[in-house]
């Protein structure tokens, strides 16, 4: 089940491959001017998993450890679930994984936006604006009708990109 060489459930219910756009190549320039080369591939959830612990310091400060979304652990059900349904990417610089997405269907027309993130030491590239512009564009040309995607209410940098793609906010439980 863990083998990208399997389809996910996005593929195999409209119809199409990531494979046929990505890898894909961004050249991004920093706030500085400093550009770099990002790579953006398909990776297995093991591969998440791996960058998620290695850096979950800095992707999760300590006073967000109580949130959901700081959850590194992992299960075999939770494993073997993102294997078979989940679209799970990395954005490498020079073969190293500086950031993930992930995603996956919640029904036939919907897309969730399950999981973002990007060591700060390259945060300043913007290259997640990029990715979801044609992340976006790719799932217009499916029957996929919705992207839902959750944030932390205090994760404005990301509610502000969310609302700059089109997302409409629809509330918070608090």
């Amino acid at each position: 089940i863990s083998s990208r060489d399997q389809t996910t459930l996005a593929n195999r219910v409209h119809s199409f491959s990531w494979k046929d756009h990505y890898p894909k190549k961004y050249l991004k320039q920093s706030t500085k001017g400093e550009e770099i080369e990002f790579i953006v591939k398909e990776v297995s959830f093991k591969e998440i998993q791996s960058f998620l612990n290695q850096y979950s310091d800095v992707l999760f400060p300590a006073n967000l450890t109580t949130s959901a979304f700081a959850n590194c652990n992992t299960s075999t059900h939770k494993e073997a679930f993102h294997s078979c349904a989940s679209d799970v990417f990395g954005y490498f610089v020079e073969n190293r994984m500086v950031g993930c997405f992930m995603s996956n269907l919640t029904d036939w027309s919907t897309m969730y936006v399950r999981h973002v993130a990007v060591i700060p030491e390259f945060s300043g590239y913007f290259i997640f604006h990029d990715f979801w512009r044609d992340y976006i564009s790719i799932l217009e040309q499916t029957d996929i009708e919705r992207i839902e995607a959750d944030a932390a209410l205090n994760n404005t940098k990301q509610l502000s990109r969310l609302y700059l793609l089109g997302f409409v906010m629809s509330g918070s439980l608090f």
